[in-house]
């Protein structure tokens, strides 16, 4: 099964390739989260702040 091709017009593919990007993506963010605490740069925001600031 891993070296199973799928259709890029594929309703599955794009539904299981967009999952996943956002995956990994969280995944990087939590870890630059880590990283940035480790090294004494994390200052968490109040929920309000955070959300002024987010597009859209």
């Amino acid at each position: 099964m891993t070296a199973t091709m799928f259709a890029r017009t594929d309703g599955c593919h794009r539904l299981v390739a967009s999952y996943l990007s956002r995956l990994g993506r969280t995944a990087l963010d939590l870890l630059a989260m880590l990283v940035d605490e480790r090294c004494g740069r994390f200052a968490p925001q109040a929920p309000d702040r955070a959300a002024a600031r987010s597009p859209g």
